[in-house]
């Protein structure tokens, strides 16, 4: 029930967003004819699946969507000025894209898609159980899959899905810390703080003021990395796979080798390899 013809599409004609939507069709054939007819910048579909979706009224569920925007992650390591892309900082976005996957795995969901964006990547996920998630629901997942809230060091974490998930993007910070001004008072802890995750040194984490205070900017980067508005969204439009990126030039296209992907490379238009 739940496909094409539930989804509302937008076009982009100039470059400058969706202007023209609230468009649906009933099967891929059609799609591709307006397509052929209107050669549009950028296409998108809404993450909702309607039984009106030109109406966009009969709400049938949602994909939950994780949106991680390269221009607007913190501790890039790269040169890049804000909202410009390189191959640097768009593989830095990778190493996220794997921690977010092993969260989503570890709640039992299995119908994930990678979606890169052009100016990063689209983690969508389709599990029937999912579908009918209300905002707030989806709001903690988004919590527990990229570390937004801090590990609560009064309980025992060893061994608890959240505190892998949180350790695992404490040590991002800390490969990221030669790039950061900001956070660069813990370069002297780092062998210190990954001593003590690497035997999950419970007491000394309790013990540490640097290690609590380390927590607490850890869970401000991690708010950062993911637009937590487009996972609450129960009626976005997101960008179709195969359509180009306006701002970058650079194709919107699904993942199915994360670690063998090359952005700049794979995700060129072929005129242009």
């Amino acid at each position: 029930m739940r496909n094409l013809r539930y989804k509302e599409f937008g076009f982009d004609y100039t470059g400058e967003g969706p202007s023209d939507r609230y468009r649906k069709f009933e099967n891929i054939t059609d799609l591709e004819k307006w397509i052929r007819k209107k050669y549009p910048y950028a296409i998108y579909s809404s993450t909702a699946f309607y039984e009106i979706p030109e109406e966009m009224e009969g709400w049938l569920g949602s994909e939950l969507v994780f949106d991680l925007d390269v221009k607007d992650m913190p501790l890039r390591t790269c040169s890049c000025k804000r909202g410009d892309v390189c191959e640097i900082c768009l593989n830095d976005a990778k190493d996220y894209v794997y921690i977010i996957l092993d969260s989503l795995k570890e709640l039992g969901l299995k119908d994930i898609h990678v979606i890169f964006s052009g100016r990063g990547y689209h983690i969508r996920v389709v599990d029937e159980e999912i579908l009918n998630l209300e905002s707030f629901e989806r709001a903690e997942i988004l919590k527990f899959v990229i570390g937004c809230e801090p590990i609560d060091l009064e309980e025992e974490i060893k061994g608890y899905a959240y505190y892998k998930t949180f350790k695992r993007t404490i040590l991002e910070f800390l490969k990221r810390l030669d790039y950061s001004k900001k956070f660069g008072r813990y370069k002297r802890y780092i062998s210190y703080i990954k001593k003590i995750l690497s035997i999950d040194d419970l007491n000394s984490m309790r013990r540490s003021k640097i290690f609590r205070e380390l927590i607490n900017d850890v869970v401000k980067v991690n708010r950062e990395i993911l637009d937590s508005k487009v996972t609450v969204d129960l009626k976005r439009l997101i960008r179709l796979p195969s359509s180009l990126h306006s701002k970058v030039g650079l194709i919107c296209k699904e993942v199915k080798n994360l670690y063998k992907f090359n952005p700049i490379y794979d995700a060129r238009p072929k005129v242009l390899r």
